[in-house]
This record gives C-alpha cells, sequence and structure tokens, in this order.
C-alpha cells in the first residue's frame, strides 16, 4: 500500500516538473551519483564504526565516501540518528537545488510561483529515490535509525 502511495505521489510530481520542462529522471540520475561523505572516528572503536557506516549507508540511496578523521559525527556529541537525520536533510538539499536550478534556467516570467508550487513536489520525488534504492522512507527512516541507535548505545 505504502508503495503505491509513494508512485502515485511521484507520477504526480513528475508530471507538474515535466509541465515546467524538468525532467525528474535525469534529476535523480544525478542525485544517484552525487556523493555523501560520512564522517566517522578513526579510533580503536573500528568494528563499531564499522557498523555504523554499514548501516547509514542501508539508510541513504545513493552513493556514500567514508572520511575518517577526529572531527566525524561519533566525537560530536551527535546522535547516531540526528546524524542520520542530517545526511538526509543534505541528500534532499542536494535534490531541491538541482530541480531548481534547472527551473531557474528556463525563461519566463511566472517563474517565482511555479516556483513555490513545485516546491511541495519535492518531498514525492525524494521518497521515490528513497523506495527505488531501497531504503526507508518518511518516518520508517527515523524510526529504523533510532531503533539502531538505541541496540547499539
Amino acid at each position: 500500500m505504502k508503495s503505491e502511495l509513494i508512485e502515485k505521489a511521484y507520477a504526480a510530481a513528475k508530471a507538474r516538473y515535466a509541465e515546467q520542462g524538468i525532467d525528474t529522471e535525469n534529476v535523480l540520475e544525478t542525485l544517484q551519483h552525487t556523493p555523501i561523505t560520512l564522517r566517522c572516528l578513526q579510533d580503536a572503536r573500528a568494528e563499531e564504526s564499522r557498523r555504523d557506516i554499514d548501516k547509514l549507508r542501508s539508510l541513504l540511496g545513493g552513493v556514500c565516501i567514508v572520511s575518517a578523521d577526529e572531527t566525524g559525527w561519533g566525537n560530536s556529541g551527535i546522535s547516531f540518528a540526528k546524524y542520520a537525520i542530517s545526511l538526509r536533510t543534505q541528500q534532499k538539499n542536494l535534490l531541491r537545488e538541482r530541480l531548481v536550478t534547472d527551473f531557474e534556467m528556463q525563461e519566463t516570467d511566472e517563474r517565482s510561483g511555479r516556483l513555490l508550487e513545485l516546491g511541495s513536489a519535492v518531498d514525492a520525488v525524494y521518497n521515490h529515490f528513497n523506495f527505488t534504492n531501497g531504503v526507508p522512507v518518511d518516518e520508517d527512516f527515523v524510526l529504523e535509525a533510532e531503533n539502531y541507535e538505541k541496540s547499539n548505545t
């Protein structure tokens, strides 16, 4: 049922963007290959860090690059779930920027009003991206991140 709702919302959003000359499939393909950097601690907790990185990758669609240093999320005081949410927000913002960039490149006088209208469709496009990558969507994502954090702290 949830998959049908995601696909129905995406089809509507895709059509709305297409009316403005934006190819959401092309934008999603770009997002699929745009890396998200996972910053983690470089320390003695290698096994724990590896599990956390694997879990983060399972919660994000697309490419993830690992950067190990002393400023990683484990040293920042931020919980695993909050870090995972911040990565998803970063990824969604990349999608929004790409959709807006494609739209802003068009020559039109009514662009700003339509841009606001299209903004609401970003969620549907992003949910489709996550669903097709086999990662949790919306509240399922938050629940999975929080459950992982509880079971590993």
